[in-house]
């Protein structure tokens, strides 16, 4: 099993895909103690937390679909409320350096941004 302490050990930013921003704020039930340990170090000011806008839209279409308000809220606090995560808007800029990610890593789009 992978020692997520040790593997962060000399991260200082993280970027985050959708799925382990899901996973934590659902509790998901094999995932949650795993990225827990990784959401705590952001919180605790050890690790900063990047995503772009897509994770806060991949994570509030379930919530709004059932009308779930404490879901969507519980990724909006995450997502915007937290002082040591950051949510990029995906500018021109952005685009570019995704565009370089796709094409030397074969990244899907929303993966990529």
């Amino acid at each position: 099993m992978i020692n997520i302490a040790d593997s962060l050990s000399e991260v200082t930013k993280l970027g985050f895909d959708t799925a382990p921003v899901i996973y934590f704020v659902e509790e998901h039930p094999r995932y949650d103690a795993l990225v827990t340990t990784v959401f705590e170090r952001v919180e605790a000011g050890q690790l900063a937390g990047v995503t772009s806008t897509i994770t806060l839209v991949e994570g509030l279409v379930l919530p709004i679909r059932q009308n779930d308000l404490p879901l969507a809220q519980k990724y909006r606090d995450l997502l915007l409320g937290s002082e040591h995560f950051e949510v990029m808007s995906i500018d021109a800029p952005a685009s570019e350096i995704a565009a370089r990610l796709r094409a030397e890593y074969a990244l899907r789009t929303p993966d990529a941004l």
